[in-house]
């Protein structure tokens, strides 16, 4: 699979800020299921991305702020990695730069979880970061391939997803100067 730079912001500009609400790795399958409830018009929609050939996963839940460098790590297994995501409360990814970016320096050597499958199913990668007033949770996960669905696990074109962003933050960008029109 080749995502391009161009394809790569667009998936970016559409995951920013959206809440992730499930994370579930399945080992044996070296799958992984990713569901995101998405800024949308004319409505927020909730998708699911399926990660296939997952190669690896690694993850930093500290207590404290995310810039605290001695904050406590807390480990996990991967079992439990879905029931840490539901803790922040379908809290959003915030960053805005999320495909392919290399792992955090700050965190790689702080980590909770770290699996590997091996050396195959590296050739890109997801990074998410959820910030809770007194946590913070960051999130790699390298895979080969994946596609995204709807609630109904229907396919969801790419070039349709990649749209749903730029949309959304262009709506919202002309609400915010209209109304710094009528304040102002």
């Amino acid at each position: 699979m080749v995502i391009t730079d161009e394809v790569r912001h667009a998936l970016d500009v559409t995951l920013n800020w959206a809440s992730l609400l499930e994370v579930e790795v399945d080992a044996a399958s070296r799958e992984a299921k990713v569901t995101f409830q998405i800024l949308s018009l004319p409505a927020d929609r909730r998708v699911l991305f399926l990660f296939q050939n997952v190669g690896r996963v690694a993850a930093s839940l500290r207590i404290g702020i995310w810039s605290n460098p001695a904050a406590p790590v807390v480990p996990f297994q991967l079992e439990e990695l879905c029931e840490i995501v539901r803790t922040f409360g379908r809290l959003p990814v915030v960053g805005g730069e999320f495909w392919d970016v290399p792992q955090n320096d700050r965190w790689k050597d702080r980590t909770s979880l770290l699996w590997e499958a091996g050396e195959s199913g590296r050739s890109h990668s997801i990074s998410l970061l959820q910030r809770h007033s007194n946590s913070t949770l960051d999130l790699y996960m390298w895979f080969d391939s994946f596609e995204i669905r709807d609630p109904a696990g229907i396919p969801i074109l790419l070039t349709d997803f990649c749209a749903d962003g730029p949309r959304y933050w262009e709506a919202y960008d002309r609400a915010c100067i209209q109304a710094q029109k009528k304040d102002g």
